[in-house]
């Protein structure tokens, strides 16, 4: 996979969030890609990929501690400006350290977990991933 990192200015989400508040839902698939845990038999972890289908590049939105889908203001804005571009998808994870798992995780675990959902991406043919 070839990565390009997107950083940006910061935004005035005060303003752009209450107008986009009323806008939160988005159509995509959920999928697992996490192991399944043998102590409780529980699913692996879940990412949301909005849009039409997998394309060879992607979007990876991952939010902060204790966030998790759509908890940012200008997610679903920005999944439905990524579908509008041809050849993007827009997938955002949830991680251990999503919710309530904050302080249970670590950064070590974090980023194993986006390995392997960037395996995931690549096993449905994703080349270039921009991480926001």
């Amino acid at each position: 996979l070839q990565f390009l990192y997107l950083i940006g200015p910061r935004v005035p989400l005060r303003v752009f969030a209450s107008r986009v508040m009323a806008g939160m839902t988005l159509d995509g698939s959920l999928f697992v890609y996490g192991a399944t845990d043998k102590a409780t038999g529980a699913n692996g972890l879940v990412a949301m990929r909005s849009g039409r289908g997998w394309s060879k590049k992607a979007v990876l939105h991952v939010a902060g501690l204790t966030d998790g889908l759509l908890s940012m203001p200008w997610a679903a804005p920005l999944a439905r400006a990524v579908d509008e571009v041809p050849g993007y998808c827009f997938v955002q994870p949830v991680l251990s350290s999503s919710y309530l798992g904050y302080g249970v995780s670590s950064l070590e675990e974090d980023a194993s977990e986006l390995a392997t959902l960037l395996g995931v991406m690549k096993a449905h043919g994703v080349e270039r991933v921009v991480l926001v």
